[in-house]
């Protein structure tokens, strides 16, 4: 389903009927099939879904103490040192999945630039070389034309020789094989009891490359051209191409007990008996397939696990801290390249920061095509508002489809954009949250009436939410929005809303029970205040 594209799957819609039920209620109910409502009474306005879920399975969590992971990991060492003491000094195998290399024109001649190494790092080239030659990796070649080979530093100080291949990769035709969901894997990990992260050491040069792509490789280096038998670091398909091995090798049990994210494997389980036997498929299958292990940078038992930018532990997912600090301490902006990398860091953590988009709008728009940068006050107020909101951030926990708690919605609407959260507990205010999120309304949406402005906040949320929150009935759900200009508003429709906004409403499934009494959670998407009266309620439970 595609909000502002207006493309629907074809398929039979239900039907809603808005009654008032009372002057303190109003109803929207399925007509094909009647939702129980939640109880009354309390004064909140809440749109719910009552199902109930399957019972907990009582599960041992199988925690050990600190003391026993040392043992435990150098048990896996043991078992498989042949995978963890690098790479063996030969060609890799040939796999399902070998690189492969479609130009679009053959015969294209491209300008590079000589190649540079520093001086720190020439005897650690040198002997790179000569290991790389001698295994086969690479072959001395005279071309007529080759991209320059880079030498970098990484973090601990070793060296990594990525390819400037630009050009070439501007004559490629892109993979489009798509990578793996961040957020599902963040959040199937967060919910297991025990976790592991396998890390492989250079992954990409692990990989064949066709044999009649090889000449495509060409590569020049301080000591002379080269072509390569491996996949390099900075073809632009080699991305895909690891995903795609990694998923042929995985593929019956990705989403059942790991995830792989390119060279990043992640285990997870709710017991140390079912961990053991994870582990167990996924290194003999690595053992298969030859592809060897970064031990340094295994954690296997762990209580943290740093999981695609993000730490997870028994508590939920933070943010990174050092991705929240970089923001805190980012300077002013001077253009717009400084706006769009400042805004882009943002959005990357801005499941974690309630109603973000209200203060990366107005930085937003000053990159605008043909808009004349100037750094105004109310920008200079928006940046500091969202470096006052990373310096407190919530502890998100991914919802619990089987502890029977309903998962609320809380949402609600201003004159420019719609701020929400989700999240599971006994009741709204007590409720953890399981995600924030912020969007600015388009123009159009914008001249909607207060009423209308509201219902499409619900729209907004259950649509980023959908798949959270479960397309069929056999979901618990609950929405707590502000509504009090609901009823004022029945009688006296205004503009109409446009075709997809309707369109939208009609295919989701939920029944909405709308109380007056609940007070305005006014500052949820306030341009002033970074935090509601209502999120304060449920950050204090």
């Amino acid at each position: 389903m595609n909000f502002e594209r207006k493309t629907f799957k074809k398929q039979k819609r239900p039907i809603y009927r808005l009654s008032v039920a009372d002057e303190s209620e109003f109803n929207l109910i399925k007509l094909r099939e009647r939702f129980d409502h939640p109880p009354k009474g309390d004064g909140t306005a809440s749109l719910r879904a009552a199902h109930d879920l399957d019972k907990t399975k009582s599960a041992n969590s199988g925690r050990l103490t600190p003391e026993d992971y040392p043992r435990l990991r150098q048990q896996w060492y043991d078992e498989f040192e042949d995978m963890v003491c690098g790479t063996k000094p030969q060609l890799p195998p040939w796999r399902e999945v070998n690189h492969e290399i479609h130009l679009i024109d053959d015969t294209k001649q491209y300008t590079y630039h000589a190649p540079r190494c520093p001086m720190s790092l020439r005897d650690e080239f040198y002997a790179k070389v000569n290991r790389y030659v001698e295994a086969k990796w690479w072959e001395p070649r005279s071309v007529k034309q080759a991209a320059p080979l880079l030498c970098i530093p990484k973090k601990d100080g070793s060296l990594r020789t990525p390819l400037d291949a630009r050009q070439r990769n501007d004559n490629t035709i892109k993979d489009v094989t798509p990578l793996p969901d961040q957020e599902v894997i963040r959040e199937d990990v967060a919910r297991a009891k025990v976790r592991s992260k396998i890390d492989l050491t250079d992954a990409y040069e692990q990989v064949r490359i066709r044999n009649e792509d090889v000449g495509k490789t060409a590569f020049a280096t301080i000591a002379g051209t080269y072509v390569s038998n491996i996949m390099q670091i900075g073809d632009c398909n080699a991305p895909a191409t690891f995903q795609r091995l990694m998923t042929s090798i995985f593929r019956d049990v990705i989403g059942k007990f790991m995830h792989v994210y390119l060279d990043d494997i992640f285990v997870y389980s709710e017991s140390i008996e079912e961990h053991e036997s994870h582990l167990r498929i996924v290194f003999e299958r690595l053992r298969e397939q030859s592809l060897y292990l970064k031990w340094k940078k295994c954690e296997l038992y762990a209580d943290k696990v740093d999981c695609l930018g993000h730490i997870i532990d028994d508590q939920g997912i933070h943010p990174d801290a050092d991705k929240l600090a970089r923001i805190r301490d980012w300077r002013t902006p001077r253009n717009y390249n400084d706006v769009q990398r400042f805004v882009g860091l943002v959005n990357y953590v801005g499941s974690f920061l309630p109603d973000v988009s209200a203060y990366t709008g107005p930085l937003m728009a000053m990159t605008q095509n043909g808009t004349p940068f100037y750094w105004r006050p109310i920008h200079q107020r928006c940046f500091d508002m969202i470096k006052h909101i990373c310096c407190s951030t919530p502890i998100i926990r991914p919802i619990q489809p089987k502890t029977g708690e309903p998962i609320w919605v809380i949402c609600d609407a201003s004159t420019t954009g719609v701020g929400a959260m989700y999240g599971q507990g006994p009741t709204w205010a007590q409720c953890r949250p399981a995600g924030f999120m912020s969007k600015k309304f388009t123009s159009a949406q914008q001249n909607y009436a207060v009423h209308e402005l509201e219902t499409l906040a619900i729209l907004e949320a259950l649509i980023k939410w959908e798949d959270k929150l479960g397309s069929t009935e056999d979901n618990a759900k609950g929405v707590l929005l502000r509504t009090r200009w609901l009823r004022q508003g029945i009688e006296t429709p205004s503009k109409k809303p446009s075709k997809s906004d309707q369109a939208t409403a009609e295919e989701m499934p939920y029944a909405l029970s709308v109380g007056l009494g609940f007070p305005r959670p006014a500052q949820l998407t306030s341009p002033y205040l970074p935090y509601s009266e209502l999120w304060d309620r449920v950050r204090t439970h």
